[in-house]
């Protein structure tokens, strides 16, 4: 099968899949509410290349891992960032409107946490896996499977940003702290 038409399918086939219903695209939005965009792509991004990249060589794989693990762990990570972001009680007041953050490591690390160590074995990767087993060119759905997670991370980076205009820092702290801890309630329920 013509490469291009392979990646042009797996874009569309993944963007749609990740787009339906994913809740990454919550937490990117409230990240991004938090840090400056460029931080929080910088960990997304690197994060997203590597799950597509590990659902690209397992193949099929993953579906077959315990979903109780694979809920344990998106449990653990939106837990922890929803920890992490819940406003301190010697926080800063709050101010008209949220300002980025700057804190460039702890933005670009948390990041690529709440993506890498949750939701492993989503809608996503498992139709980039099947793609590769079906179609056996795994560069090709790797790339377009990746490009389209970025697509949706910078849609929901977007979001955010445009939010920390009409939103105080400190609503948008609890906001995100709120939407990680849900985030961890549906993981634990196995809620798709």
């Amino acid at each position: 099968m013509d490469p291009l038409l392979v990646a042009a399918s797996a874009y569309i086939a993944v963007l749609t899949a990740e787009l339906i219903g994913d809740k990454m695209a919550f937490t990117a939005a409230s990240l991004s509410a938090r840090y400056r965009p460029t931080l929080v792509l910088a960990g997304l991004i690197p994060a997203q290349m590597l799950k597509m990249g590990a659902a690209v060589l397992a193949g099929d794989v993953i579906r077959h891992l315990p979903p109780l693990a694979v809920a344990a762990l998106s449990v653990c990570t939106f837990a922890a960032t929803a920890a992490y972001l819940w406003p301190k009680a010697d926080s800063a007041p709050p101010v008209a409107a949220a300002a980025p953050q700057t804190d460039g490591r702890r933005g670009v690390l948390l990041a690529f946490s709440a993506v890498f160590f949750a939701e492993w074995g989503d809608v996503g990767q498992l139709t980039a896996a099947a793609l590769t087993a079906r179609f056996h060119l795994p560069l090709v759905v790797w790339c377009a499977a990746t490009a389209a997670l970025v697509t949706k991370s910078v849609l929901a980076v977007w979001l955010g940003f445009g939010l920390r205009r009409y939103v105080p820092r400190r609503v948008a702290r609890v906001a995100a702290a709120v939407i990680c801890a849900a985030m961890a309630v549906l993981s634990a329920l196995n809620v798709r």
